[in-house]
């Protein structure tokens, strides 16, 4: 069993599922510092769960045209990628 709970996101990993948890006040916060934010842009005091419940919708919809798919899928492709390149090597050898 995996579980991190210093970070704004806690990832736990039990037998059967890997859990992704993030605070609508979290949510927040990460939009507002975010790089991409480059004119300071706050979400509305008393609108938090209405953006976060309008970034759960988009996590499900087409980011990519091509390929159609999601979102929530692109932080996956990009560990996928890496480790294809060897990036899961352990102690005790490869996980792929």
């Amino acid at each position: 069993m995996y579980k991190n709970n210093e970070q704004v996101m806690k990832i736990s990993v039990d037998d059967k599922k890997l859990k992704m948890e993030i605070s609508i006040k979290d949510i927040a916060f990460l939009f507002q510092g975010s790089p991409n934010n480059y004119d300071e842009s706050k979400v509305k005091r008393g609108k938090q769960k209405e953006f976060a419940e309008w970034i759960a919708k988009k996590l499900t919809e087409e980011a990519d045209q091509e390929t159609g798919d999601p979102y929530w899928s692109e932080p996956f492709e990009k560990l996928f990628e890496v480790a294809l390149e060897g990036g899961t090597e352990t102690k005790e050898g490869g996980l792929v």
